[in-house]
């Protein structure tokens, strides 16, 4: 467990208040730029998590088969693919690399779990490197500047402790106009269904779904605050929308029956969370997780 957090990870500030206790832990919020943080940080726990989930084939199967749609979307926004290269910064067992490798791209992929890159086959334009992303944008294969036409952090950045450093350093291997992608999860979203998983929890039966319906991990964004790092750390024209959500129970953490159930409520939650988006002019984000697109200028 890290020490206590005494400065905001987005804007650097030193004004970090209480913002929600949740007992062993809190969330603290920064008085500057809003950005939400856990306090303490769990980062030994999410290591053991993350070394226990890629232990067996099941992991991978279930993990491909639910975001599958996801990188699809993506990948269908990017446009022509042939001879581009990406890099996928966490890229567990390589769902995505390989999905991108067949439509063209020269597919890169980095993840310090040494269970997920194994089960990595590397193919005639992928290739998967166990390690992590300094702060400098540096790995243990140190990609050269100018290199990547496309970087992405799929629910990933809410886990590094210097996310502003990070982005910095990883900017330095993105072409001038290539893109920086990011999925994070959003608070807007969680914070309600924690309170109200706190409302009606006591239903029998009930508590576990309420429990699986939210999450809070060690850096908790909303799409301001989410905004405000890409700017800070040299990206622009960036542009946010509500992400397309994962394909029922994707980490396995609901009860027996629980894939259908989530299946369908996450069904209902997709289609108001557009309505929403569509009808507030594309400016308000209320779904679960948000996506982020953004350039590198160049300079």
């Amino acid at each position: 467990m890290r020490d206590r957090q005494s400065r905001c990870p987005v804007c650097e500030g030193d004004g970090l208040a209480p913002y929600l206790d949740l007992g062993v832990r809190r969330l603290v919020r920064c008085r500057s730029c809003g950005m939400v943080v856990m306090d303490p940080q769990p980062e030994e726990e999410v290591r053991f998590f993350y070394d226990r989930f890629y232990e067996g084939e099941g992991a991978r199967v279930r993990v491909a088969g639910h975001r599958m749609g996801l990188y699809e979307h993506l990948l269908d926004l990017m446009g022509p693919e042939k001879g581009r290269r990406l890099l996928d910064v966490g890229c567990g067992t390589g769902e995505f690399l390989h999905l991108a490798s067949e439509r063209g791209w020269w597919a890169y992929g980095i993840d310090p779990v040494l269970g997920a890159v194994e089960h990595i086959k590397d193919g005639p334009r992928v290739r998967a490197y166990l390690g992590a992303l300094s702060t400098t944008g540096v790995t243990d294969m140190s990609f050269p500047s100018n290199f990547f036409d496309l970087v992405t952090f799929w629910n990933v950045l809410d886990y590094i402790a210097k996310p502003l450093d990070t982005l910095r350093g990883v900017r330095r291997t993105i072409k001038p106009d290539g893109f920086l992608f990011v999925r994070v999860p959003n608070l807007r979203f969680h914070l309600t269904a924690y309170f109200m998983g706190r409302a009606v929890g006591w239903v029998p039966g009930f508590r576990a779904f309420a429990a699986g319906s939210y999450t809070f991990h060690p850096l908790v964004f909303a799409p301001r605050t989410l905004r405000e790092l890409l700017s800070r750390a040299g990206y622009d024209r960036v542009i946010l929308w509500p992400s397309p959500l994962s394909r029922g129970d994707p980490y396995g953490v609901l009860p027996r029956g629980g894939e259908w159930v989530a299946r369908g409520v996450k069904g209902v939650v997709s289609g108001a969370v557009e309505l929403v988006y569509r009808f507030s002019g594309r400016r308000l984000i209320v779904g679960p997780s948000i996506a982020a697109l953004a350039r590198h200028p160049g300079s």
